[in-house]
């Protein structure tokens, strides 16, 4: 079983899909499974795999879907197989297991529209910082692979409707095409999906410009009001390689819904002078 579980975890890895590793890690006494027993929990509470079933596995299932609600990726949790009223889990076995939990929550995306000179830089800096990367470009001279690393391109233009199938609530786009009327066109498409972040270059006067539009096109301020534009945090960005590097960190604060402030102690000092 343990083979089979693990070929599974490959293939759910590679597919990027949400799962739970529950593993037996250790036992004490009279227990259904012993040390080394595994299984995979779905977000949903489905299973492949046992841990021995009955009280066990019901609240180690109950453990892992808690884990994926709070956000915590590992725990080592120790079950006592005795009724509730001797401080266990309603179980009648007798024994101890300690159960450890390892959440691979399916990996934040970044969805590059454009592939010029700022789009390559962000499809770097998002592969360096962990994120799934996808480029979409329609130009044949800049729509070439090696340019993106290990990013997937898809070789069309960045308002291509289909380009709606790779956005999903894990998905940042960014929006760093070659033109202003393409930059309209992209923002018209994207900003009513279901990305938690949606960022677009350009000058504060061009973003209004566009703003504008597509507010009399009936586009909502409250919808408008989702968009990170100017992109990226400020930071005296210059280069693709700066502006990039601004992108992502500010991806990366609405990620873990921190507010981008300086860390260092210095700037804390220099505030209080």
């Amino acid at each position: 079983m343990s083979k089979e579980i693990f070929k599974k975890v490959s293939e759910l890895l590679n597919q990027g899909k949400s799962f739970a590793l529950l593993t037996v890690v250790s036992v004490k006494g009279s227990t259904p499974r012993e040390s080394g027993a595994k299984m995979i929990v779905y977000p949903d509470g489905s299973t492949e795999g046992t841990i021995g079933g009955g009280a066990l596995e019901s609240k180690a299932i109950e453990d892992a879907k808690r884990m994926f609600n709070e956000g915590q990726r590992t725990s080592l949790l120790h079950y006592k197989l005795v009724e509730e009223k001797h401080g266990g889990i309603g179980a009648v076995c007798g024994g101890e297991s300690d159960v450890f939990i390892e959440v691979f929550e399916k990996p934040w995306k970044v969805l590059v529209m454009g592939g010029g000179h700022v789009g390559e830089a962000v499809a770097k800096v998002a592969q360096l910082s962990g994120f799934e990367v996808v480029v979409t470009e329609g130009r044949e001279e800049l729509a070439q692979n090696e340019r993106f690393g290990g990013a997937k391109l898809l070789k069309c233009s960045p308002s291509n409707p289909d380009i709606l199938k790779e956005i999903d609530s894990k998905t940042a786009v960014v929006v760093v095409t070659h033109s202003h009327n393409l930059d309209l066109e992209v923002l018209r498409l994207v900003v009513g999906s279901n990305a938690f972040y949606i960022g677009a270059i350009g000058s504060k006067r061009k973003i209004a410009s566009i703003f504008s539009i597509l507010e009399k096109e009936g586009i909502s301020k409250e919808m408008l009001d989702r968009i990170y534009a100017p992109v990226g945090i400020d930071i005296g960005a210059e280069t693709p390689a700066e502006i990039a590097i601004s992108i992502i960190a500010e991806i990366i604060s609405v990620c873990r819904e921190k507010v981008p402030n300086p860390a260092s102690m210095k700037y804390l000092m220099k505030a209080k002078e």
